[in-house]
């Protein structure tokens, strides 16, 4: 099984879960301070590890700069699809991106 990863991210923090034949992870990444954007997204690209199909949810347009960022770097991760939604909780991002993924 390759590794997949499931963010939700806004522009204030982003819930990162991988899925491999290792098992589930979750992890959170914050921003440290206000405007400093390109950080936190090398953040959360760090926290998806070799992570080849890569699922980007939240509620507003930071899940469309990390796909951006995320596209430049083909080799690392494939954005499989990305969905606007509300602040979700843990378990719903991961029921959502199971559903997503395997179904």
């Amino acid at each position: 099984m390759t590794t997949t990863a499931e963010i939700w991210i806004d522009h204030q923090n982003a819930v990162v879960t991988t899925m491999s034949d290792q098992g589930r992870t979750m992890s959170e990444v914050r921003i440290h301070a206000a405007g400093q954007l390109p950080p936190f997204f090398s953040e959360v690209i760090a926290a998806i590890g070799s992570a080849l199909t890569v699922l980007v949810f939240g509620p507003d347009d930071a899940k469309t700069e990390l796909g951006q960022r995320l596209q430049r770097i083909p080799v690392l991760a494939r954005v499989h699809a990305m969905g606007t939604t509300g602040l979700m909780t843990p378990r719903q991002i991961a029921d959502r991106a199971r559903d997503h993924l395997y179904t």
